[in-house]
């Protein structure tokens, strides 16, 4: 048997146990969907000839608690695993280049995921609802992050070849975040990621009461900070011109923002529900846009 087909055992909550099967190649959409009760994938990581799972085949697969996907294994469909309740461990294969929206999310009970060399990118939500996530290092390949990619996350480790992040795609609660010396598209301030080709600071640390920077950037990204609710005293470095629209929008203990005589525009949305905002003390002649 070379392949399993769409919907073969959905639902099936009795199902415990299935004996591996080296010769399938592909498991098709919601194979295993809603198989509560199933404690184990069909297969043995190193003996196998898996390409292929797709969309929601796992999906609802409550009693999974390790995952290791072998190295055979090129394309995983969105939300393969989402709602794995017990998954605990994932490891990747190497030939996996992308992981596809939310595979992974709501994944309560998910602490340790191993990545590769040679996987790309990480899609929309692809972790999201992983509360427990502990350490995660990010591999030399990787290109791109997707919107909300981690939902949750203690410390993170970025490599190299990282070029493309959304100012969503890592939450502020992220207690530290170290950049490969060689990553030529972002550089650090004191914990806040700044692109490097526009000198723009897109996501913020948001983990610090009093906040100054130990390098200059010339923009606050829009919703940098956003939502960062253990902030309560900032000071942006000379060279700092432009403050994007909500960058610092839902940072509710935001009392004091020290500026730089070099700021020129601002939005009236760039500190909303801050109370910073209310005496406000801005530098001669900056632009304040709708």
């Amino acid at each position: 048997m070379e392949w399993i087909g769409a919907g073969a055992f959905e639902g099936c909550t009795g199902l415990l146990t299935v004996d591996a099967m080296p010769s399938v190649k592909a498991i098709s959409q919601r194979a295993f969907f809603g198989c509560r009760n199933l404690r184990a994938v069909p297969w043995d990581e190193t003996a196998t000839q898996l390409k292929t799972i797709a969309e929601s085949a796992f999906e609802g697969c409550a009693k999974i608690s390790t995952l290791f996907l072998p190295d055979t294994v090129s394309v995983l469909g969105k939300t393969a695993f989402k709602n794995c309740e017990s998954m605990e461990t994932v490891v990747f294969g190497g030939k996996i280049k992308t992981i596809p929206y939310e595979c992974f999310s709501n994944c309560p009970a998910l602490e340790d995921v191993t990545f590769k060399e040679g996987l790309q990118s990480i899609e929309q939500g692809a972790f999201s609802g992983c509360p427990n996530l502990n350490e995660v290092t990010l591999p030399d390949s990787l290109v791109a992050l997707g919107q909300i990619t981690f939902s949750s996350i203690k410390r993170l480790h970025i490599g190299s070849g990282l070029v493309e992040l959304c100012h969503n795609s890592l939450p502020h609660s992220v207690e530290a975040v170290t950049l490969a010396e060689n990553n030529p598209h972002f550089y650090l301030s004191s914990g806040s990621l700044v692109d490097a080709e526009t000198e723009t600071l897109i996501w913020g640390n948001g983990r610090e009461n009093l906040l100054t920077f130990d390098r200059s950037f010339k923009a606050v990204g829009e919703y940098a900070f956003y939502g960062c609710k253990d902030l309560y005293v900032i000071t942006l470095p000379e060279g700092c011109e432009y403050i994007g629209d909500y960058a610092f929008g839902g940072c509710t203990k935001l009392v004091e923002v020290n500026f730089p005589s070099t700021l020129k525009t601002i939005y009236d949305d760039s500190f909303y529900q801050c109370p910073a905002a209310e005496d406000m003390e801005l530098p001669q002649n900056v632009e304040i846009r709708k």
